[in-house]
């Protein structure tokens, strides 16, 4: 049976038994081989420093690339804006071309960049991001300059970057295991949480959607909204082995949360955390595995507790929020070295 290209690219997100660089490495290998034709791919690691006015670039590996891929990263590093920092590597759109991530005044200027060092007119961009630690990007060079994408394609891939956002969470930050399940579900060991009898069997739904999908000879599309991205916004599964390898599932902890909760309860800073990254209420519920009205009542909620007025007005101040609590929680000394 084939196996589906996008959802083995999510299966290797989950990946833990790898260092960092193999983790990165694998990824960009399976949606290369999806996303056809390229010049080849780029990834690489980043973080903004403490001012939000730069960005360092690191651990970058390369897959059938030109020539001067190095050059190109340690050239995004350098010239990255206070703007591009904060438009493209921290709350710029989750994947897409150029022209999908680029104001208009600055996509002639993005393109140049790429063509100059590895000969490449464009580039179709996943961007992950991760509260805590290290963020990511697998960058497609492209040969000729794509147009802006069209939503089925931009969704696929947004869907994409919710399990790889899912991993490099676990990977920053490894949950605690709250529950273990068997290939089929059923729940062996249960604590925290997980030990209400519906969400062992929310968990249960999840294992088998899962299983589903991977095997699924459903297209990539039907096969990702099958296996959203977290299970009641809470929980991640990861597959185990024993020493004679017989797999299990395993439930870990991973829920994305805004910096500064202020008022807000656990579900609404996991809503307010993607969407400050500008999210729909239909990726934000694909990525906490709840219903597309139930994020809609926590976005009502989050404004009305925020006295913003629209919900760009909310965006800007989630944002905001989020700048000040992580300039407060940077020790002096690193703000003071950063600037």
């Amino acid at each position: 049976m084939t196996r589906n290209g996008l959802i083995s690219a999510a299966e290797s997100a989950y990946d833990l038994s790898v260092d960092a660089t193999q983790w990165l490495d694998q990824l960009c290998v399976r949606v290369a081989d999806v996303f056809r034709p390229s010049l080849g791919v780029v990834g690489y690691f980043h973080q903004a420093n403490a001012a939000r006015d730069g960005i360092d670039i690191f651990d970058g590996v390369t897959r059938h690339a030109p020539a001067g891929a190095d050059d190109l990263l340690l050239t995004l590093s350098r010239t990255a804006t206070p703007e591009i920092v904060r438009d493209v590597f921290m709350y710029g759109p989750v994947s897409g071309c150029i022209a999908d991530a680029l104001a208009p005044h600055r996509q002639d200027l993005g393109r140049s960049m790429f063509q100059h060092h590895v000969g490449a007119n464009d580039a179709f961009c996943i961007m992950v991001r991760s509260p805590v630690g290290a963020s990511a990007c697998i960058a497609l060079l492209q040969r000729e300059v794509m147009p802006r994408s069209n939503p089925a394609l931009l969704e696929r891939y947004h869907q994409l970057a919710a399990h790889v956002a899912a991993g490099l969470r676990l990977r920053n930050e490894v949950g605690s295991i709250d529950a273990t399940l068997d290939t089929d579900g059923r729940c062996l060991d249960a604590r925290g949480d997980a030990r209400g009898a519906d969400l062992r069997a929310e968990l249960r739904r999840a294992v088998r959607a899962r299983d589903a999908a991977r095997t699924a000879r459903a297209d990539d599309e039907r096969a990702l909204e099958i296996w959203q991205g977290l299970v009641s916004g809470r929980w991640s599964l990861v597959d185990s082995y024993e020493s004679d390898g017989r797999r299990f599932v395993v439930a870990r902890k991973n829920a994305p949360a805004h910096r500064d909760p202020r008022r807000l309860t656990l579900r609404e800073r996991q809503v307010a955390a993607l969407l400050a990254t500008a999210s729909s209420n239909k990726l934000i519920a694909y990525h906490l595995g709840l219903a597309v009205s139930t994020v809609g009542e926590l976005v009502t909620s989050i404004r009305h507790k925020l006295g913003a007025s629209s919900r760009a007005e909310l965006i800007f101040t989630l944002r905001s929020l989020d700048a000040a609590s992580t300039r407060a929680t940077t020790p002096a000394s690193n703000q003071a070295s950063d600037g």
